[in-house]
C-alpha cells in the first residue's frame, strides 16, 4: 500500500466509524466489533478490556438487548497521524450519542488506529461519558 496521507487518514477513520455504526444500528455486535484489533484495549468506567473477545462481552454487558443499544451516532472531532514517512498509526477524538427512545446518552472516546495487513483496525479504545 502507498504510503497513507493526513486525508486518506481521516478517510479510513471515518470507514471504520461509519463500519462500525452501520453495524451497531442493525444489531450486529460480533459484526460492528470485527472493527477492533484482535488484541485490542477498551477502557471505560466499568473497566479495562484486552482482545476483542473481552470487548464484545463488555458491550454484551453494557447492552444487552437490542432497546438498550438505542441508535448510535459518532461525530469525528479530530484525528492525528503518527510522523514519520510511512505512518501506520493514528488518534482520533470522538463524540458519541446513542439514542434510545426519548432517552439520549453521548460521551467522547479517544481512538488508536493501526494499519494491520491492508485494513485500518481500532488497537485501543477509552471512552467516557
Amino acid at each position: 500500500m502507498p504510503v497513507a496521507t493526513q486525508e486518506d487518514w481521516e478517510r479510513m477513520i471515518r470507514e471504520v466509524l461509519g463500519f462500525f455504526v452501520v453495524e451497531w444500528n442493525n444489531r450486529n455486535l460480533e459484526v460492528a466489533c470485527d472493527a477492533y484489533a484482535l488484541d485490542a484495549s477498551y477502557v471505560g468506567k466499568d473497566g479495562h478490556f484486552r482482545g476483542r473477545p473481552e470487548i464484545i462481552q463488555r458491550y454484551r454487558r453494557a447492552y444487552p438487548d437490542p432497546a438498550a443499544m438505542g441508535t448510535l451516532r459518532i461525530e469525528l472531532l479530530e484525528h492525528r497521524v503518527a510522523p514519520g514517512e510511512d505512518p501506520h498509526m493514528a488518534t482520533a477524538i470522538l463524540r458519541w450519542t446513542i439514542v434510545r427512545g426519548q432517552e439520549k446518552f453521548s460521551g467522547f472516546a479517544m481512538e488508536t488506529y493501526e494499519l494491520q495487513n491492508r485494513r485500518v483496525l481500532i488497537v485501543q479504545d477509552v471512552t467516557v461519558e
